[in-house]
């Protein structure tokens, strides 16, 4: 039999069992008010706190569509892999050109500009492009702090004046020329490579208003009379 008692003076239970009279303060057992044994305290943790997972990671404020093919020169091989590319941790999220070491490659800019011929093991060294502000800024040695827009590699080098896909702006400036102003501007139009997929066509300037051109694209040459010839191609 097991009897307890409670002293209201001193906060002590006091256990009558078979005799024998011992109390407990403060998780110690007493035994005649002599103190043997100190009790384990029973403390009952609280479960832990898990919290949830976040809703929505976080993400590239910038189009993970960087790379396009529609850059792809027209006179070589080019990557059209979009794995090319891979994009790093927000908010930055930096990114890395994974084409081969001797491949070139070829940026467009939100200007509408454009740069050819950047060797990928140059680009690796002295460029970077990182997401700001939802802009692919470009700092590197074609252009410093620039909005880039697209990029491609490609295995061989543009020649010199050629625009790729984009070689009609420069026709298209060149073609509806009443005279050129200095030589620095003859020189480029003479230099100017126009190439094409399907065949190229010899215009004499002295026929005035000739419809040239067999492709799909169709031009009226407009230009006063000259004695040089120039050399288009229409795709």
């Amino acid at each position: 039999m097991i009897v307890y008692s409670q002293d209201v003076y001193c906060n002590e239970v006091w256990i009558y069992d078979d005799g024998k009279y011992s109390h407990e303060v403060e998780g110690m057992l007493c035994v005649n008010k002599a103190c043997c044994t100190i009790l384990p305290f029973l403390t009952t943790l609280p479960p832990p706190i898990t919290l949830p997972p976040p809703t929505t990671l976080p993400q590239c404020q910038c189009p993970l569509d960087l790379y396009s093919d529609s850059l792809c020169p027209i006179n070589g091989p080019c990557n059209k892999d979009p794995k090319a590319v891979t994009y790093g941790s927000p908010p930055l999220c930096p990114f890395t050109l994974n084409c081969e070491q001797t491949d070139y490659v070829r940026f467009q800019y939100a200007d509408g500009t454009y740069t050819n011929n950047i060797r990928v093991r140059d680009f690796r060294q002295s460029a970077d492009v990182q997401c700001v502000n939802g802009e692919w800024r470009y700092y590197g040695q074609a252009k410093y702090d620039t909005v880039l827009r697209n990029v491609v590699c490609y295995s061989v080098a543009i020649p010199l004046g050629l625009a790729g896909y984009f070689w009609y702006s420069a026709i298209h400036a060149r073609v509806k020329v009443y005279g050129l102003a200095n030589n620095a501007e003859r020189r480029a139009e003479q230099n100017l490579a126009c190439y094409c997929r399907f065949h190229a066509t010899h215009i004499s300037n002295k026929k005035v208003g000739k419809v040239i051109g067999k492709g799909s694209m169709l031009r009226k040459l407009v230009s006063k009379p000259r004695r040089r010839t120039i050399h288009c191609c229409f795709v």
